[in-house]
């Protein structure tokens, strides 16, 4: 997770929509941002530091902090060989779960930036290895994983006497973002949220999951 605006090639463009893939983008705004001071009780505001326009970079080389990484309605993280894993997905909630809460406390979003969030991951299914992967040929995104950005609210955000409210924004992978079986694959998406999205934020979550019963999957960043 890291600002587009700095990375993306000038004379590119994105379609409308509050988020977009890679192969969508057909411009993008020439104008740098400058990140944020990180908040007074963060680790960053102690050595008076701005935050990083990489936010989130995880490649489990070293291991994976499990407090922050699960496997999402139940599911059980595995760390091996420099990725983390999840074997046998039973539904399609369960998936890879990063809980940006205290990243995204100490180094706040900016309501209208761009984002850019990359991910390499590899599908996979008992006996269907170097099979095409549903994703590859249809036209159906509920085929094909699913991004999902969850930011749990105050009460109060929009007006009704619920104590808390769980925004949800969803990006899928489409025809042709996956290919085979077994295959690693990289996808990237542009995501930015509006001011009424990032007011009395309690927790953010980010989701990778929409995948068949059955299948393994990996993730090395």
């Amino acid at each position: 997770l890291e600002m587009a605006e700095k990375y993306l090639t000038p004379g590119l463009s994105d379609i409308p929509g509050p988020m977009k893939t890679m192969n969508d983008i057909r411009y993008a705004e020439k104008k740098a941002v400058t990140p944020p001071t990180a908040n007074a009780d963060g680790p960053l505001a102690n050595a008076g530091m701005r935050c990083p326009r990489q936010l989130v970079n995880h490649d489990f080389e070293d291991g994976v902090d499990h407090s922050i990484w699960s496997g999402g309605d139940g599911r059980i993280l595995h760390h091996e060989g420099g990725v983390i894993k999840i074997n046998d997905i039973e539904t399609v909630a369960q998936g890879f779960r990063l809980d940006a809460t205290e990243i995204l406390h100490n180094c706040p979003i900016i309501p209208d930036v761009k984002y850019l969030i990359t991910l390499r991951m590899r599908i996979n299914m008992e006996g269907l290895e170097g099979t095409v992967h549903p994703c590859a040929v249809s036209n159906n995104p509920y085929d094909c994983p699913r991004l999902t950005s969850m930011v749990m609210h105050a009460g109060g955000v929009y007006d009704d006497d619920r104590d808390t409210h769980n925004v949800h924004q969803h990006t899928y992978m489409r025809k042709g973002d996956v290919g085979n079986y077994g295959e690693w694959i990289t996808f990237s998406s542009i995501w930015s949220w509006t001011a009424d999205k990032l007011a009395n934020v309690e927790g953010s979550i980010f989701i990778i999951e929409n995948f068949a019963r059955g299948t393994y999957i990996e993730l090395d960043s």
